[in-house]
């Protein structure tokens, strides 16, 4: 579990670096605004998405972490079903739509480790909820959006 943690420590501190180059080098005016538009796009659908396909293809994926993945998927057309049932305007059901997108709170590892609970499980599902927000919030953004 370790090697995972510091795998994808690695990983995220690498993408942070990249972004970061490209913010100097835009700064320095050595990047126009057009290339760090194409930059970022390229980073956030090509690259970022390649990156959690990776990490995830090389760690097991317990049931725990299946079920939440599925429930992170099911979350947002849910809400789309109900904002639809209750006669929702759409800017309200793009609101219910998004909000219901996003990552789940950090306080059940806090609530696990305080009663003695599986906290290494809370804090790994919590930390790949938070993950795959990175791609399901743009998805279900341009989902409404476009």
């Amino acid at each position: 579990m370790t090697s995972v943690k510091f795998q994808v420590t690695e990983t995220v501190l690498a993408f942070a670096l990249v972004v970061l180059l490209a913010v100097a080098l835009k700064r320095r005016g050595v990047i126009t605004q057009e290339d760090g538009s194409r930059f970022a796009q390229l980073l956030t659908q090509v690259v970022l998405p390649a990156v959690i396909f990776s990490q995830l293809a090389t760690h097991q994926i317990t049931s725990q972490q299946f079920l939440m993945v599925l429930a992170m998927g099911l979350q947002p057309l849910l809400a789309s079903t109900q904002a639809t049932l209750y006669h929702l305007s759409a800017e309200q059901q793009q609101v219910l739509v998004l909000i219901s997108s996003m990552p789940s709170a950090v306080l059940g590892t806090v609530f696990a480790t305080r009663f003695q609970c599986d906290s290494e499980t809370a804090a790994s599902l919590v930390f790949v909820n938070i993950l795959l927000s990175i791609v399901a919030i743009p998805a279900v953004f341009g989902a409404l959006v476009g």
